[in-house]
């Protein structure tokens, strides 16, 4: 079943409040991504966890979309927005070690 938590009830998300749940989730994304760069850029030692968190978030964006779409597509989307965190991640990488961004995102 769908492990996507609903900002309201806590229970899972029912698609009562479209608007809501997503600003929720696109929050959720926003400050996961945050706390990711701040963990990293920071060496703190979380990062492992921080990151788990961020991957997560993903995919319950993606469980949300296939409520209204199907589970195809839900894990297509949650499939593209892993890879654009992953990519992001190597950007900061690069930044953060001072090589070429190029490489950090092949």
């Amino acid at each position: 079943m769908n492990s996507v938590l609903c900002p309201k009830t806590g229970g899972l998300l029912c698609m009562c409040d479209t608007k809501a749940d997503l600003r929720k989730l696109f929050s959720d994304h926003a400050f996961y991504t945050k706390l990711y760069i701040n963990t990293y850029l920071n060496g703190n030692p979380d990062l492992k966890e921080v990151t788990a968190r961020l991957l997560k978030n993903q995919e319950d964006i993606g469980k949300y979309v296939a409520l209204y779409t199907n589970k195809e597509i839900g894990d297509k989307l949650t499939d593209l927005l892993s890879k654009h965190i992953l990519a992001a991640a190597g950007v900061i990488t690069a930044v953060k070690s001072n090589t070429g961004i190029e490489e950090a995102v092949k």
